[in-house]
């Protein structure tokens, strides 16, 4: 956890080897408490990502000449708050 207000999680689920192991390193408190960066979702399988808000940004980096580029999808919520963004 990061000392913040909300309280913000971070969680890398590269070497997660089944998605029961969520419930062993804290995820759903995480995103009960605060906030939870996901490191690595698709590793949640079905099951474990209906755990996930339905009020979520996601964001994929790819690529782009020597840098990164985000991509950002809004789900639940953000949907609208990502039109906000948009000027």
């Amino acid at each position: 956890f990061y000392e913040s207000e909300p309280p913000v999680a971070h969680f890398d689920l590269y070497r997660l080897d089944d998605p029961r192991e969520v419930d062993e390193i804290g995820l759903h408190e995480a995103i009960d408490d605060g906030v939870a960066l996901i490191e690595w979702p698709e590793r949640l399988g079905t099951a474990g990502a209906e755990a996930l808000s339905p009020d979520r940004l996601s964001v994929t980096l790819t690529t782009d000449g020597a840098g990164r580029r985000a991509h950002l999808a809004g789900h639940g919520a953000w949907v609208e708050k990502l039109k906000e963004l948009h000027v």
